[in-house]
């Protein structure tokens, strides 16, 4: 049996990594606060696929973030930033405050 080719491979539909994100933005709406959660999810698995796609779902992350009240939630989202923005070679000092407002404790946190 022989591998498929490269041109064969991208014919192929790309599946979708933002499944339960849809669903949840449109039962719920674009700037609900049970979206974090989704955006946070797909935004990590970005960064650790090494994609440039999760700056801008992290970045709408953070945004909506505060609204949960879910200062641990915020710490990963945080960090997940401060990794993508490393990663990408973009605002490398945003990045360390990310990543020390991410390690401080919940209670100190804004």
């Amino acid at each position: 049996m022989r591998s498929p080719s490269a041109a064969a491979t991208s014919r192929r539909p790309r599946r979708s990594t933002a499944g339960p994100l849809a669903v949840r933005e449109a039962g719920l709406g674009r700037d609900h606060p049970y979206v974090v959660d989704s955006l946070a999810g797909l935004g990590e698995a970005l960064v650790g696929a090494g994609s440039a796609e999760a700056l801008p779902i992290l970045e709408r992350a953070l945004a909506l973030g505060p609204r949960t009240g879910d200062v641990e939630l915020l710490a990963r989202i945080r960090s997940a930033l401060a990794d993508a923005l490393t990663a990408a070679g973009q605002d490398l000092e945003r990045a360390a405050t990310l990543r020390a407002e991410a390690q401080q404790p919940a209670r100190a946190r804004p």
